[in-house]
């Protein structure tokens, strides 16, 4: 097994982890990839590349944000709040970065959304805070069950592993079998003290103690597998938000989508648009 991968300090788990904001399922997949086979330097170039596209996304779409400052001050204040809030919950740092142009060029995106948000924030009516306000927290929540939403199929395969990872029924019935073999031994023992030629109960007796330790080998390396399958589900997702939003609305795919729905809503007569972030 490879070394932890390191970029500047960080090992593939944390690194994911507290990027996870800023990359996608498909980009963690192909550096997963890579990490288990052990090619440390095409990993460091592929997640820097994956951060350094996600700066860059995020700061384009600042600036379209900010061309709307003086038409729809609140869409502009929303967006420039959320993608902060983006770049924050990530806890990617200027120093994650190893070019000199490229801690230069984060370091202004973040500059210039910190600069713009605060001088057309300062711009604002009462009114026009509480709209951006109530859109932060529509599109928060909207986020999350989005996020539900989009990662559903993974999420239920989560929770099946989980089902078959702490199940004890997988290995109770190998060791039933395996007690009637025993029981078989004893009963083939008596038979064949009354009658040396009859060999059935013996074979009967190696078939269920062979079978069921069979049988345990197979369910105990399907639990060690749900195990792994639960590992790296939560090494990437965050199963908390997850499981809260699915007790919440009791597991209704439909509910979701509703409230998803009136939440977009809300926030489409608040400012007159869906963010794109």
């Amino acid at each position: 097994m490879s070394e932890p991968v390191k970029v500047k300090g960080i090992g593939l788990l944390n690194a994911i982890s507290f990027a996870s904001t800023l990359i996608q399922a498909n980009e963690y997949t192909k550096l997963k990839a890579l990490e288990e086979q052990g090619q440390n330097d095409e990993f460091n170039k592929m997640f820097l590349s994956y951060l350094k596209n996600a700066i860059f996304k995020i700061k384009s779409t600042a600036e379209d944000a900010v061309s709307e400052s003086k038409s729809n001050p609140e869409y502009s204040s929303a967006v420039l709040k959320l993608l902060l809030a983006k770049l924050d919950n990530s806890a990617v740092k200027i120093e994650n970065f190893e070019d000199i142009s490229d801690k230069e060029y984060a370091s202004n995106a973040i500059k210039f959304m910190k600069e713009n948000e605060a001088e057309i924030s300062s711009k604002l009516t009462t009114d026009g805070k509480e709209k951006v306000q109530g859109v932060i927290n529509s599109y928060n929540s909207w986020s999350d069950l989005k996020y539900y939403i989009d990662n559903i199929n993974e999420f239920n395969s989560y929770k099946e592993a989980i089902k078959k990872s702490s199940s004890a029924v997988g290995c109770v019935g190998p060791i039933i079998i395996f007690l009637l073999g025993i029981v078989s031994v004893f009963l083939a023992l008596f038979a064949m003290f009354k009658d040396n030629t009859n060999i059935l109960p013996g074979c009967l007796a190696l078939f269920l103690i062979f079978g069921s330790i069979i049988w345990w080998a197979i369910a105990n390396g399907n639990k060690k597998k749900a195990k792994n399958s639960v590992k790296e589900f939560e090494s990437f997702f965050d199963e908390v938000k997850l499981k809260n939003i699915d007790n919440t609305y009791q597991s209704s795919f439909s509910g979701i989508q509703d409230k998803l729905k009136l939440l977009q809503e809300n926030i489409i007569s608040l400012i007159g648009k869906m963010p794109n972030i």
